[in-house]
């Protein structure tokens, strides 16, 4: 009976260290959201003096914001349109110090 128990002990051990040396920790499975999935985003927002935007990177840090207020929604949204024409169609080059 002793030689019994001992061995039902010691498959109990080892099962249960197998299973804590198998399963990992949540920490090592799960990656911390950086925001890395996304380029960024297009923020439009009301401010004193009307609706501006606000280009932030995917880090959630601002890149570009409206220099100015409009009237409306609809003309910050064509401001944005038109950010994004400028970008896709040009090229990069170096300015000169003045």
């Amino acid at each position: 009976m002793s030689r019994w128990i001992r061995r039902s002990g010691l498959l109990f051990t080892l099962a249960t260290l197998s299973l804590a040396l198998l399963s990992t920790a949540p920490a090592q499975v799960t990656k911390k959201k950086t925001g890395t999935d996304s380029p960024g985003v297009a923020e439009i927002y009301e401010g004193k003096d009307g609706f501006r935007f606000r280009i932030k990177g995917s880090d959630d840090k601002s890149l570009a914001i409206s220099p100015k207020g409009y009237k409306t929604r609809a003309d910050c949204e064509k401001a944005l349109e038109t950010i994004k024409d400028i970008l896709t169609k040009t090229k990069v080059v170096d300015g000169k110090a003045k």
